[in-house]
């Protein structure tokens, strides 16, 4: 710097080379008139040539040259130096990303002005703070997850509350309807038996068959609402996972079948031996028997059903096959045949709810299982059960 001393001079440069951070000096026309050698070599490190940063260079202009990433921190940068050789006087201290392409990085700046023999100056120290910045973000971060699992923990508290509540809701409603509505239906099948057993004799065809229409549709509904509790239960509650024989679950639910079996005079062939499945007993054995049932009943008139039933193992699932020679499904009817209390168009000669099948549904649901059919109408059904294998 002009008017200094050699001695000064050199009192300066040893006391800037001593001092880690990249250090240099402008004077008022923010041309860099002093150096330290962490500033020559940080520039040189960096592939920066020796007009854009050593002895002679105009640092306002490096900084209005910026662009990208690094436009806005040298923007503020300059801004600052502006002031301080504008009001000959004060400091600043700002952060600003200088990015390479090897590494994320940071450095905070610090400007000092002061004045020599009537010229005004500012030094820079520029020092790398990006081991503190990246634990400030690191910080941060944590704290922000924090506040996630937090905030998830009581959405999930919340909804909990409300999906208990909702099932509360559900037990109280199907016990409602397990207790006050089937007394209506008693009453309605117990008062008509009574007049056409008491009053039988007095009554003309017409009015019996009345009496006797209102003992089948209390019957029905009383079935409707035996199939809305069993499905409302199914959701309440939690299977069991045990290691179930199909071949000796089958032999199970054909003897249950067995009167159904002998009037239709059908033939039913199990391909044995059978897989080990994992699943809930109780609701496979219900499923099954819903199937072999739907198998035996939905035959065209005068046919003798004819069902074959195998598995395969796929991976770590075990799909059953229940083959029929019934009825069929049309394909735009397949997809809506597992919605509760739906019945299809050629299915309405037959008895029924429509809600077996829901039920299947929904119980193979439970057990992490699913089921699927392949139709076509005239030639049959061959409905499938698939479930986690042993």
């Amino acid at each position: 710097m002009e008017g200094m001393t050699r001695k000064s001079l050199n009192l300066v440069q040893r006391t800037m080379g001593a001092v880690a951070e990249h250090v240099a000096i402008l004077d008022e026309t923010s041309r860099i008139v002093g150096i330290n050698a962490a500033w020559a070599r940080f520039g040189d490190d960096n592939g920066l040539r020796y007009g854009e940063h050593g002895l002679g260079t105009n640092y306002l202009e490096v900084c209005d040259w910026a662009r990208g990433v690094h436009a806005e921190g040298a923007a503020e940068v300059a801004a600052n130096i502006r002031r301080l050789l504008s009001e000959r006087r004060c400091s600043f201290t700002c952060e600003y990303p200088c990015h390479s392409q090897v590494e994320q990085r940071w450095f905070e700046v610090r400007g000092l002005c002061f004045e020599y023999r009537k010229r005004c100056y500012v030094v820079l120290a520029h020092q790398n703070i990006t081991p503190m910045k990246q634990a400030a973000l690191s910080e941060a971060a944590a704290i922000a997850a924090k506040a996630a699992c937090s905030k998830l923990e009581a959405q999930v508290s919340q909804r909990t509350l409300q999906l208990e509540e909702s099932l509360k809701g559900t037990e109280r409603l199907l016990y409602h309807m397990e207790h006050n509505l089937r007394a209506p239906l008693r009453a309605m099948v117990g008062f008509s038996q009574l007049l056409l057993v008491g009053k039988g004799t007095g009554l003309d065809t017409g009015q019996k068959n009345l009496l006797c229409r209102i003992q089948q549709a209390s019957t029905t509904l009383d079935q409707l609402l035996n199939g809305m509790l069993e499905y409302g239960r199914l959701g309440l509650e939690q299977p069991s996972c045990t290691s179930i024989n199909l071949g000796v679950l089958l032999d199970e639910v054909l003897d249950m079948l067995a009167r159904e079996q002998e009037s239709s005079r059908a033939e039913v062939t199990i391909m044995k031996p059978m897989p080990q499945v994992c699943g809930d007993q109780r609701i496979l054995r219900r499923i099954l028997c819903e199937l072999l049932l739907n198998a035996l009943k939905f035959v065209p008139a005068g046919a003798v059903p004819h069902v074959r039933i195998w598995a395969e193992s796929r991976e770590q699932k075990v799909r059953l096959m229940i083959q029929d020679n019934g009825i069929g499904i049309f394909p735009e009817h397949q997809k809506c045949l597992f919605r509760v209390f739906q019945r299809l168009p050629q299915a309405r000669s037959y008895p029924g709810t429509g809600i077996g099948l829901a039920i299947a549904k929904h119980g193979l649901e439970h057990m992490h299982g699913h089921i699927g059919l392949e139709s076509n109408p005239g030639h049959g059904s061959c409905f499938w059960v698939e479930l986690p294998g042993q």
